[in-house]
């Protein structure tokens, strides 16, 4: 049976959590314990059951409590990562020095738990064959040195012995002189054309030596034990070739000087194997010195003989710290541990990862290698000599940890996360992705997100996307995706594309949140904010935005905007009577009555309780309108029946026209004059309405004896 692809992932990052050796723990933001891992109840002590639910502080050492709270909630208000150093304390009463890493779970922005993974010493093997090659490489530049030194040496003694060495004399009574034939090969003349003289011999010598063999050859004939020299001979080709000169003067029975006799010796090949030994030894030093891998010579009792740079910074030692220094105890045990055989026979290698300590105490979790050599020079115990190589993987173990992570966000994220090649086909999606489109890994792949493509947007779009992404390597918008199912999907979906080191981009990460919801949640609010939550009339503050839109855009025109503030008569004694739930049904149904009348440019708003306020467009003047209003009177005086029950109720209305008032003014200057005409009509009587400049009227023919003076803006 085929396993699915997603089954088996669950089933190797289930596997990675039950096997790792970091100690792994959800916390909830009560810092309760939800989940632990195996590595953490074999540390600790505890077994899962009697972890989960355990508050985390109680396991936390009481002098690491305080700084361990200040970070848990500085991770809670502030989210992202933190470091972490602190102790636990195990079942056992054991104190267990803990440090790595805590992140925020979130979903929505909120956090729901924090992450943790601490101190992880489960070896890691994957660099060993590096590191091994590394080792055989150093090896070999040792060997290679050892044996250039050794071959330099037995050159030097066999040369002494069988060198081309030519000789020379000169005969001082007559001055005359014998070359042998190596003297001639090593000037590079030809015998059969040359006449041996020292003015010759002078010219091959090198320019920068002659004054050297100027001054010998002055003193020559004084000479009264052998002279030694060197110089440089400088050939027809520009070759130069070092000679070792030595020569003596030879005298007669009475003293006096009768020849010089003189040898020269071509060295240039030790001189030349010196400068590449010497060429050899400075890049070993320069390897050795340069590494970015801490490398030591060390006794196996500790003691330091030959420390690199990278060596010192790792064990935190004093700059330019090369010996006469002894490794931390704990450490030295550590490495002996690895390196426990015998210290006779081959030399023999041994890495691991573990916990070394530095001098100041401080721990790191290490990688090392060491190669113990094969005889014990230079130690006064006679125990074997050990080349250390140690690499700190604190960077790598986070790394690990990290990856670990971004596996666990990619699995767990509620957003729906899809990753693309730059052509955009389809590598990879989340669980989320697949709950929210429908489609599984294994039917995307390979496919364009085309396939989510609903048809609710034109190519103008998708080219400012593309435009956007490449200009600035990101994309945010909301979009319209069509599901598996055919439904269709607002989403807010943000693109990002992901560089390599050289700034080309290797994939696009698409995040998609179902904004549905939301976009229900904000018109919920939205009615709630504009909107009566009784009669679903517009409510005090939408209809003063739109009074003033209103306003505004009937300023320069002929049209008036007619503002009609009702307020019910007798609604106190309705509720009296009957009570608030009749009441509030009395309040829907003249309200509907009420949007019956009026048009469909026009506005009806309820203020609260029983007052109520209709926006009239296009009323011209005050008897454009009258008719409008007698509906509204009419209709609010016919009885209501409920539930077999009648109420009677009339209205009075107050009328502001705008912008007949004269000067400027707000639209809530308007409602309040408005609100004083519906006092004035409800003082003369009650079921009339007034102008703010005029009487109140019942009916579309007020009486002269009803005139009202107008009210003061």
């Amino acid at each position: 049976m085929q396993i699915d692809a997603s089954d088996q992932r669950a089933s190797l990052l289930v596997d990675l959590f039950d096997n790792t050796s970091d100690l792994i723990q959800l916390i909830d933001i009560e810092g309760r314990i939800e989940l632990v891992n195996r590595a953490w109840c074999q540390t600790l002590g505890f077994s899962e059951e009697e972890a989960i639910g355990r508050n985390v502080f109680s396991l936390i050492a009481p002098d690491c409590q305080e700084h361990c709270q200040l970070l848990f909630r500085d991770l809670l208000c502030q989210g992202g990562r933190q470091r972490i150093e602190c102790a636990f304390i195990a079942r056992n009463g054991q104190r267990i020095d803990l440090d790595g890493q805590l992140d925020v779970a979130t979903i929505d922005g909120r956090p729901m738990r924090v992450r943790s993974i601490l101190r992880d010493v489960t070896a890691r093997r994957t660099a060993e064959r590096a590191l091994q090659n590394l080792n055989d490489s150093l090896e070999r530049r040792i060997e290679e040195s050892t044996a250039a030194l050794l071959a330099s040496e037995a050159r030097l003694k066999e040369a002494q012995a069988l060198a081309h060495t030519g000789h020379w004399e000169i005969e001082l009574a007559t001055g005359s002189q014998h070359w042998s034939e190596e003297a001639y090969r090593i000037c590079g003349l030809d015998p059969a054309r040359v006449t041996p003289s020292f003015e010759t011999f002078l010219e091959q010598v090198h320019p920068e030596d002659r004054e050297l063999l100027l001054t010998a050859m002055d003193r020559i004939a004084d000479l009264r034990k052998p002279l030694e020299m060197q110089y440089r001979l400088l050939l027809e080709g520009g070759e130069v070739r070092h000679l070792q000169a030595r020569m003596m003067t030879h005298t007669d029975e009475q003293g006096r000087p009768q020849r010089v006799i003189g040898t020269s010796h071509d060295v240039t090949g030790m001189i030349e194997s010196q400068r590449l030994l010497h060429e050899s030894e400075q890049k070993f030093r320069s390897l050795f010195e340069l590494s970015p891998l801490g490398i030591a010579l060390i006794s196996r009792d500790g003691h330091l003989i030959q420390a690199n740079r990278a060596f010192q910074k790792l064990f935190g030692m004093e700059p330019g710290c090369k010996e006469s220094l002894n490794l931390p105890a704990e450490t030295v045990e550590a490495i002996d541990r690895i390196n426990s055989s015998s210290l006779t026979g081959e030399p023999l290698s041994q890495s691991a990862q573990m916990e070394l300590v530095r001098l100041d105490g401080s721990r790191f979790p290490a990688e090392i290698l060491t190669q113990r050599l094969p005889r014990a020079e230079g130690t006064s115990d006679g125990e074997g000599l050990l080349w250390l190589i140690a690499e700190d993987i604190s960077g790598r173990r986070e790394a690990e940890q990290s990856l670990r992570q971004a596996a666990n966000v990619f699995r767990y994220a509620q957003e729906g996360i899809m990753i693309t090649e730059p052509d955009g086909r389809v590598v990879d999606v989340n669980e989320a992705f697949t709950r929210m489109t429908g489609y599984t890994p294994q039917e995307i792949v390979g496919c364009t997100p085309r396939l989510l493509s609903s048809g609710r947007h034109d190519s103008a779009f998708y080219a400012g996307m593309l435009q956007k992404l490449t200009a600035e390597g990101r994309w945010s918008g909301e979009v319209i995706n069509r599901a598996k199912n055919g439904e269709l999907q607002e989403m807010l979906e943000t693109i990002s594309a992901v560089q390599d080191e050289n700034g080309n981009v290797t994939h696009y990460v698409a995040l998609l949140t179902d904004i549905r919801q939301i976009k229900q949640q904000q018109y919920l609010l939205e009615k709630l904010a504009h909107f009566d939550q009784l009669t679903g009339l517009a409510n005090r503050t939408l209809l003063s935005t739109r009074l003033q839109q209103a306003m505004d855009e009937v300023k320069g025109s002929d049209e008036v905007i007619a503002v009609c503030y009702l307020d019910l008569d007798g609604f106190k004694e309705v509720n009296d009577t009957f009570g608030h739930t009749a009441g509030d049904k009395l309040l829907k149904i003249v309200s509907t009555r009420m949007s019956r009348i009026l048009r469909g440019s026009d506005m009806l708003a309820r203020l609260g309780g029983d007052e109520f306020v209709a926006v009239l467009r296009d009323a011209r003047d005050s008897t454009a309108i009258r008719p409008a209003l007698d509906r509204l009177l009419a209709a609010l005086k016919q009885p209501v029946c409920t539930e077999g029950q009648t109420m009677e109720i009339t209205a009075s209305i107050g009328v502001s026209l705008y912008p007949s008032l004269g000067g400027p003014m707000g639209a809530d200057q308007v409602l309040r004059l408005a609100d004083q005409a519906m006092y004035n009509a409800k003082r003369v009587g009650k079921n009339r309405y007034a102008f703010e400049t005029e009487a109140s009227h019942v009916g579309s023919d007020p009486a002269p004896d009803e005139r009202i003076a107008s009210l003061p803006i």
